[in-house]
C-alpha cells in the first residue's frame, strides 16, 4: 500500500520523540519534494529534519503534474498541494494530512486521509500503543493545537477520559 505524508504529522511525532510510530504503523511512506524541502531547508533545527534525512523507510518523490500542483496551490501550501497531487497520481491508499482545508480537498478528490490522531488510533488498534492520550497530551504540550471538544469526545469514545 502507498502512503503519502505531509509535513505536520512528521513534525508532530518528531516533537514527542516518537517519529518511529509512523514507520511502525505504515512501514514505508512517501514524501513529495516540497515536504522534504519544508522539513530540511533550515537545516537540522526543524523537528523531523534529521529523522527524515536518516530514515530508510521514507522515499522522496517528485510530482509529475506540476499544473495540478499549481492549481492546488491557490488554496494550499506547496507541501499540501504536492501531497494531494502525488497521492492522486500514485493512487495512494492514504494521504497523511492534518490541515483541515487540505483534508477536505483530498476527500473531494476521492483520496482517503488520516491525520496524526488517526495514526495514534491506528497504532492503538494494532496494539503498538496501549493508549492515545499520553502521546496526544505530549503533542499538545509541544504546542500542537487541537480542538478541546474533539479531544474530550474522542477520549470518551476510546474510553480514555
Amino acid at each position: 500500500m502507498i502512503y503519502v505524508c505531509n509535513t505536520t504529522p512528521i513534525i508532530a511525532f518528531s516533537k514527542i520523540g516518537y517519529i518511529e510510530l509512523i514507520r511502525e504503523v505504515f512501514g514505508t511512506i512517501i514524501v513529495p519534494e516540497a515536504v522534504f524541502k519544508e522539513l530540511t531547508e533550515y537545516g537540522q533545527e526543524r523537528p523531523g529534519a534529521n529523522e527524515i534525512l536518516n530514515a530508510d523507510w521514507v522515499t522522496i518523490e517528485k510530482v509529475k503534474n506540476k499544473e495540478y500542483v499549481d492549481f492546488l496551490k491557490t488554496s494550499l501550501d506547496n507541501g499540501e498541494a504536492e501531497v494531494i497531487a502525488l497521492a492522486y497520481e500514485k493512487k495512494a491508499f492514504l494521504a497523511i494530512i492534518d490541515e483541515k482545508i487540505a483534508r477536505r480537498i483530498a476527500m473531494q478528490m476521492g483520496i482517503n486521509i488520516i491525520g496524526s490522531i488517526g495514526i495514534l488510533l491506528k497504532a492503538k488498534k494494532q496494539g503498538i500503543i496501549k493508549e492515545i492520550k499520553p502521546y496526544w497530551d505530549n503533542m499538545i504540550r509541544c504546542g500542537i493545537r487541537y480542538n478541546k471538544k474533539f479531544y474530550s469526545e474522542l477520549l470518551k469514545r476510546t474510553q480514555e477520559s
